[in-house]
Formats: C-alpha cells, structure tokens, sequence
C-alpha cells in the first residue's frame, strides 16, 4: 500500500500519513477513516501531518481532502507535507476558504513540519 499511516519515530504526538509512490484516493481515503477514528479515542492532543511525496492522482483532490477537514477534537495542529507541486495547496487553500475552516500549514519536508510543530507547542 503507498498510504501508510503511524506515529511519527521521533516526535511520539505526531501522527503522520504518508502518500508515496503511486497511490489513489481510496487508499487515502481508508487511511484517514482509520486513523481518525483511531485517534479520536485518544486521550492526548496530537499533531497531525500528512505527507504527499508524489503527484495527486487523478479523480476529485477537493472530494478527498476535505474528508481531513473532519478531524478528531484531540488534533491540535495539522501539517502538510508538500512535494507533488503547487496544486495541493491551492485546492486545500480553496476548499478551507470556501467552508470558513483555518488551514494547514505548508512545509516542504518531514523535519520542517517536526520544526514548525514544536514552535507551536513552546508558545
């Protein structure tokens, strides 16, 4: 499967869900139904990061991406790991501004987003 989905080896309140290689929406979509529901029954607050390391697949980005808009209440800051171009963050930009929701932020690598985590965690 090219959608894995675990606790980050270094930070242990970051989830992350990666999306390498070739993979598709309902591989994307399964991984997030599960890891959601597994992490709402969480006691603690987690940081959630979500790596796509290649390009989108082809189908309906907006669809898909907005099923992360409905994370579990324990999530306290959400990361997007973007190496597939442009394009993800101006469908996530839109589909946010369009239902009124506050947006992930942007990074271009898996340190970067531990980096920005932990500043928000210290303020």
């Amino acid at each position: 499967m090219a959608v894995t989905a675990g606790w980050d080896d270094i930070v242990d309140y970051i989830y992350i869900v990666r999306c390498e290689d070739t993979w598709t929406w309902a591989e994307f979509d399964a991984a997030i139904r599960t890891s959601f529901a597994e992490l709402a029954e969480s006691d603690k607050t987690i940081d959630f990061m979500m790596c796509f390391n290649d390009n989108l697949p082809k189908g309906n980005a907006i669809y898909h991406l907005t099923v992360a808009g409905k994370q579990p209440p324990n999530f306290r800051h959400t990361v997007m790991v973007n190496q597939s171009g442009r394009f993800l963050e101006i469908v996530v930009k839109s589909a946010d501004k369009a239902r009124g929701w506050e947006g992930p932020t942007f990074v271009k690598t898996i340190e970067d987003g531990r980096d920005y985590l932990l500043k928000q965690s210290n303020s």
